[in-house]
């Protein structure tokens, strides 16, 4: 099978509340979808390449809620979160493909450790990479980090994401795409 070359990007997660109203969850995943992209334009070196990524909620098997940008086209896939800085703890990328297949990931600019979670059709955990590390600017591709899986979804967390929470294969995690 044809390997599938990515730009990893970083997630983040979030502690788990008490029960909470249908207003203040709804306020709660508001926030959670907010990201500052000025900032991120900041440091991206193709001004304006930076695709406008959809948002949604996304339930760990704990309970805790992340916001996570959806990276659905080849675009979206291919850039990714390269070039961010930091990443917020409650914050993630999915990436979504048609069907499931092969991956293979690498941090080419991705700047911040990442927990890379592959994900089936059903949602459910395949593989869990924690704290894959973090490129530079200048690091030869060849000397990149590279992580493969099968999936139809790769979720990727800021780095430690994954051990806090306990995620492991097997497990099932909620989200809604388009």
């Amino acid at each position: 099978m044809k390997r599938l070359f990515l730009v990893c990007a970083a997630l983040g997660a979030v502690g788990c509340r008490g029960p909470v109203s249908g207003a203040e969850e709804a306020s709660r995943k508001a926030e959670l979808l907010r990201v500052d992209d000025r900032a991120v334009a900041a440091v991206s070196p193709v001004a304006g390449a930076r695709p406008k990524f959809a948002k949604t909620s996304l339930t760990l098997p704990d309970g805790a809620v992340f916001g996570v940008e959806l990276a659905a086209t080849p675009t979206e896939r291919e850039y990714g979160l390269m070039f961010r800085e930091s990443l917020p703890s409650n914050y993630g990328m999915l990436f979504v493909f048609p069907e499931r297949r092969f991956l293979t990931f690498w941090m080419k600019n991705t700047l911040v450790d990442l927990d890379m979670i592959f994900l089936d059709e059903a949602r459910r955990i395949t593989v869990v990479y924690s704290r894959v590390p973090k490129s530079s600017r200048t690091a030869a591709d060849s000397d990149l980090a590279r992580r493969s899986g099968v999936g139809r979804y790769v979720l990727e967390l800021p780095g430690g994401t994954a051990e806090r929470h306990g995620l492991a294969p097997g497990q099932t995690l909620s989200f809604e795409v388009p």
